[in-house]
This record gives C-alpha cells, structure tokens and sequence, in this order.
C-alpha cells in the first residue's frame, strides 16, 4: 500500500493498493485535502472549517507571506515565497507534515510519495529525514 500526496495550491491525494488507486464508494476517495489533520480553523474554499488543504501549498505559503492568495493565482510567487521566505515555508512544512503523520497513523503505508510543491517544500524544511511509523504494541 502507498500514499501520494500532490501539494500545488491545495493538496491532493491517492492511496494506492496493489498498484491500483482506491477511488471510494463514490468515486471520491482520498479527498485527504478536506480532512480536519491540522487543528486548522481557516474557511477552505469547499466551505468548511478546518481543511487540511487550506494549510498546505501555493495558497498557505502566499498567505503565510501576506500576499493575495486563492483562485489559483500567484503560482510565480508562491515559488519565490517557497525559495526565500523560510517562516511561510516552516509553517507551511510543519501543517503538511502534521497531516502525513495523521496518514501513516491511520493507513500505515509502505511508501509516502510528494510531488508538486511536497519534495521541495519537505526539503526546504529540513527533510532527508526517516520518517518511522508508531511502535506496534
């Protein structure tokens, strides 16, 4: 089993399981962006309190940094924003690692796989580290 997470100006997501994506009954599964993982109480544009996706990617880093942020606007300077601006990247960083560890706790996963904004956003807030699941007891 695996978990990919897209973080661009919200975050997405997949758990796959033998190599094939988990789609729910609906066809909405792994809507992980609108979970309630970071204690968050910001409006997410689905309109609820406290999505995950409304703490993570493009749009948190503009508003980490006081730009104008929503409606997929300001990817350029989201990416400047994520080269030099190290307090919006560490919050940022700090919400989306709050979320894979809710994830891996709830999934254990064998693999966690980041694109988009994920790889560099987890390096630039000191990645390259393992991460361990929780002690099996």
């Amino acid at each position: 089993m695996g978990l990919h997470l897209h973080v661009d100006f919200d975050l997405g997501g997949v758990l796959m399981v033998d190599g094939r994506p988990v789609a729910g009954a609906g066809g909405a599964g792994a809507e992980f962006g609108h979970m309630p993982l970071t204690e968050s109480r910001r409006l997410c544009a689905c309109g609820a309190l406290g999505c995950w996706g409304a703490d993570v990617g493009a749009n948190a880093l503009l508003r980490h940094a006081g730009l104008a942020h929503g409606g997929g606007r300001g990817r350029e300077q989201a990416e400047h924003v994520l080269a030099y601006d190290a307090a919006a990247v560490e919050a940022t960083a700090r919400m989306l690692g709050r979320g894979i560890a809710a994830l891996v706790n709830a999934h254990d996963p064998e693999v966690v796989t980041l694109s988009g904004h994920g790889p560099e956003l987890f390096e630039r807030a000191g990645g390259r580290r393992s991460w361990r699941p929780a002690s099996r007891t």
